[in-house]
């Protein structure tokens, strides 16, 4: 093979990679085959992949909240326990981080619970809690099928995860055996689980808790999902009555699953192929393997190795230390991005090039920016269809968590940008502070405000 000059292996790299360019009239054209998946989801169609699931939580927290809760947060690699008291709009928070181990994320799922369970009562132990009943708001990150506000079925796995025995169950009763089973002879609280809600609504809450605006919860992060406030008229699959107001609904969107029914084709690429082949669920949650942490390293990774066998970048080098999946991460695209000599001279050493050029280095930050920013436009497409549904507010504030939106230089810039030239909605973006434990315990408060109320 001729090997090619400097500028040569640059136009190169852009030829390869134009399909990662997605113009506005195809994020437009996205928009409405996502609406119109939004559509089949709020029907309740059998056969929709974006299940628009109900969460039963029906508005916003009034800043009025008050009361000791427990919140438990699993949704990836650690679970954490949390102690939120709650002071109206203000919220004091203790917690504890622990580790799920990898034998644990793909072992029986009783083992799972009851590492939960450990956790909880070690908690409680070690900061001597004296209280006799504990409500308890559970962020259990995963697609479920909410039956009430604290029962939820497992619809699937995702984020690595593959416990036995889980799938199709209630996982508040499978936390709630755990507890009875685990509990210590001398724990005299009550643990009860009064909600159970995942990361995406407990972002909802938390931000709304300090902004009423707050309509949307976007996680992106080693996930991602979206969860938004939805008129009760237009949810066709509602089955409770509706006679209380407000008229409205967290509908937890579970977008990630967008594109299996293959309707995400003419924007996919050969190597989001590959990513999806090598997972661990294969032909699932194809939206998700487009934009989110776990997968834009994995995208990037066979990207450099379709190079480098073109003889784009390292050409006359071996290839690279990234032959094996997950050698190149999403911290990876963060540090390249930053532009900062250091952090990217990091990179090249963790992937142990044995030399490379200023071309190489620039056909790197080029390929880093080009996976972010299709992920970036396809995240603004999603909101820019969700802020439709709201024509009667004049700013929706989007509250946000997730490592990729937390850590990222570039992609929060370029998520306000693309969405200011797609919707002429206006709106903010705030951080979530604490959402998937804050975000709980309010839900839970407002479960036990909802309990008292039908004693009386």
């Amino acid at each position: 093979m001729t090997e090619l000059t400097p500028k040569e292996r640059l136009e190169r790299a852009h030829k390869i990679l134009h399909g990662f360019q997605l113009s506005d009239d195809q994020l437009r054209e996205l928009m409405t085959i996502l609406d119109d998946e939004f559509q089949r989801g709020l029907r309740g169609d059998p056969s929709a992949n974006v299940k628009m699931l109900v969460t039963y939580v029906r508005d916003v927290p009034s800043g009025k909240e008050v009361g000791e809760y427990m919140a438990l947060d699993l949704g990836g690699t650690n679970f954490r326990v949390l102690m939120i008291t709650l002071k109206g709009d203000q919220a004091d928070i203790d917690t504890e981080t622990c580790e799920v181990e990898g034998k644990l994320m793909l072992g029986p799922g009783k083992d799972l619970f009851d590492h939960i369970a450990n956790c909880v009562y070690k908690f409680i132990a070690d900061r001597k809690i004296q209280l006799e009943y504990l409500p308890v708001g559970f962020t259990f990150s995963f697609p479920c099928q909410k039956m009430h506000l604290s029962s939820a079925k497992l619809l699937r796995w995702t984020k690595g995860f593959k416990c036995s025995n889980v799938v199709g169950e209630d996982i508040c009763a499978l936390l709630r055996t755990a507890l009875k089973d685990r509990r210590p002879k001398d724990c005299k609280t009550n643990v009860d689980i009064v909600a159970v809600i995942n990361d995406t609504t407990g972002t909802l809450m938390s931000c709304a808790h300090r902004n009423r605006n707050c309509r949307i919860g976007l996680i992106l992060g080693t996930g991602t999902n979206l969860c938004y406030m939805e008129k009760l008229e237009r949810v066709v699959k509602w089955d409770r009555p509706d006679d209380r107001d407000p008229p409205q609904v967290a509908i937890n969107t579970e977008w990630g699953a967008f594109g299996d029914n293959g309707r995400l084709a003419k924007f996919r690429t050969p190597w989001d192929d590959k990513v999806d082949q090598e997972s661990l669920n294969p032909a699932m949650q194809l939206f998700e393997k487009m934009i989110s942490g776990m997968y834009l390293g994995e995208i990037t990774r066979h990207i450099l190795i379709t190079l480098h066998g073109e003889g784009v970048i390292f050409p006359g080098c071996p290839l690279p230390d990234i032959s094996q999946p997950r050698t190149f991460s999403a911290k990876h695209l963060s540090r390249i991005a930053s532009n900062q000599p250091q952090a990217t001279e990091k990179v090249f050493l963790r992937m142990k090039c044995q030399s490379h050029d200023d071309a190489d280095l620039e056909i790197m930050r080029f390929v880093c920016s080009k996976v972010v920013t299709r992920a970036a436009n396809l995240v603004s497409a999603g909101i820019a269809c969700v802020l439709q549904r709201f024509d009667d507010q004049d700013q929706v504030t989007i509250g946000y968590d997730g490592s990729v939106l937390r850590f990222h230089p570039t992609i929060k810039s370029e998520i306000v940008t693309k969405l200011g030239q797609l919707s002429s909605h206006k709106f903010d973006l705030i951080l979530s502070e604490d959402g998937s434990g804050r975000g709980a315990a309010l839900v839970a408060a407002v479960a036990c405000s909802e309990k008292d109320k039908n004693k009386v």
